[in-house]
């Protein structure tokens, strides 16, 4: 759970101080909320065909009928002989983040992931 509030001294009593609770929140709500942007960072020699495909399908595994997709996909593709990147936002594709994407990612042999 995810407490929010302002700890502050209470009204005419100096030292004497107070919670004043303001918001709380279930942290299984939290993230569907809170997160903007995810970003998927991958070095540019796994970049293939095999590649896009297995990422494609896990995007739409997180897609559910009554739940509208909110958080913005976006790839950043990392030359380490070069040492250049390139951001690209995925314009056309939102993501849902569930535990399945996450653990669907972590089996991907060295590709990371940011949440913004």
């Amino acid at each position: 759970m995810q407490i929010r509030g302002v700890v502050q001294e209470r009204f005419r009593q100096a030292g004497n101080w107070g919670f004043e609770l303001k918001n709380m929140q279930l942290l299984s709500d939290l993230r569907e909320k809170m997160a903007k942007s995810f970003t998927i960072q991958c070095p540019l020699h796994l970049l293939n065909d095999q590649f896009v495909r297995q990422i494609y399908a896990l995007v739409e595994s997180t897609k559910a009928e009554d739940v509208e997709s909110t958080c913005q996909l976006k790839f950043k593709i990392l030359d380490m002989q070069d040492e250049l990147a390139i951001e690209m936002p995925a314009k056309s594709l939102k993501i849902n983040l569930t535990n399945d994407f996450l653990d669907g990612l972590e089996k991907f042999e060295g590709v990371n992931y940011r949440l913004n």
